[in-house]
């Protein structure tokens, strides 16, 4: 319930939308500005005060508003996240980030931002920044909500020639007082859906329908939102599991929409005929030998399960003390089967 004395000027926000990199036209993104920019007027209109919202935008060309917005170099958002909206304090802060994304080998989400180029594809950690964002740096945003619009793919998948740089933020002590839920258009592996025509994501499109039903952006969301963003997310891709949704507050991590929260898994006797036939199955993969793609698979397993996931340097050690560990785990060999479906569909 929000508190009576809230006002919209207890609001603000990051808003960023990226188009156009310095990797070339080929990586033109229809659609992220346009979508930050709702994502803006929807904060406005609730009256929060445009000196609140902080908008960085990449727009395609002949797409730029005709209104004042930052930039969307790195320098540009790690200052902005590291000093500016450290220094404010609010009741409640909004994230917005549409764009292009990626996972890291340590399954890391990375966000590219607009000076990325094939020599020097630069990016944001935001797993990193999550972190940074629940530690004693930002004491003063107590509610906080990230949209992120953006693929989840291996970093594998890009073939860039030279890796992505690894910098992080700076660390702190962790704090564990906020509250945070992160609305993801993609879970591990994924690739999030587009409209180009219409420029506008899938994902942000169906989060700002159901911000809309809202009177307010200060009063603290709830499980049941979350719930229904994932409900709609699902029944637009035909049962598929597009979105990826999380809850942190003090003492509880609750993920949404892990794989393990697709429904209840069908129990499978851990036979060793079946251990020994997803062993086969995994060492016969044309990517069995490669440990950064064995790494991909264990990442795409629910959170819950690849924390504890033992690891071997050779191949088929490695393939056979995954499949044992997960064997003994409720619902681990469903998870590790829907993981091969995810790591064969990036190759």
């Amino acid at each position: 319930m929000t508190n009576s004395a809230a006002s919209p000027d207890a609001v603000h926000a990051l808003v960023v939308g990226i188009e156009t990199y310095a990797f070339g036209s080929r990586w033109t993104l229809p659609g992220p500005s346009d979508d930050a920019l709702r994502f803006r007027e929807w904060l406005l209109d609730r009256e929060v005060p445009d000196r609140n919202i902080r908008l960085h935008l990449a727009p395609a060309p002949g797409c730029a508003p005709d209104l004042p917005y930052r930039s969307c170099d790195r320098s540009a958002l790690r200052r902005t996240l590291v000093q500016d909206l450290p220094a404010a304090s609010s009741q409640m802060l909004w994230v917005f980030w549409g764009g292009h994304g990626y996972l890291d080998s340590r399954g890391h989400l990375r966000l590219f931002t607009a000076d990325a180029s094939e020599r020097d594809a630069l990016n944001i950690d935001l797993d990193d920044v999550l972190t940074y964002y629940n530690s004693i740096a930002v004491p003063h945003h107590p509610e906080q909500v990230w949209v992120v619009d953006a693929c989840a793919t291996f970093q594998q998948e890009m073939r860039l020639a030279v890796a992505p740089p690894t910098e992080t933020l700076p660390h702190a002590e962790p704090a564990d007082r906020s509250r945070q839920i992160h609305l993801h258009a993609a879970r591990r592996g994924q690739r999030a859906g587009n409209l180009p025509t219409d420029r506008t994501g899938h994902f942000s499109s169906l989060v700002l329908r159901h911000l809309h039903l809202r009177d307010d952006a200060i009063a603290p969301l709830d499980s049941a939102f979350v719930e229904a963003v994932e409900r709609e997310a699902r029944a637009a891709e035909n049962g598929t599991v597009p979105a990826w949704t999380r809850m942190r507050e003090p003492g509880r991590d609750v993920e949404f929409g892990s794989l393990a929260s697709t429904g209840p898994p069908s129990p499978v006797p851990a036979t060793d005929h079946i251990i020994s036939g997803l062993v086969n199955a995994l060492c016969e993969r044309p990517w069995a030998s490669d440990p950064d793609i064995r790494q991909n698979l264990v990442d795409a397993l629910p959170r819950r399960l690849r924390e504890h996931v033992p690891r071997s340097r050779t191949s088929r050690s490695d393939l056979v003390g995954i499949v044992v560990h997960l064997s003994k785990v409720d619902g681990g060999l469903d998870a590790l089967r829907v993981a091969m479906t995810i790591v064969d569909g990036s190759r």
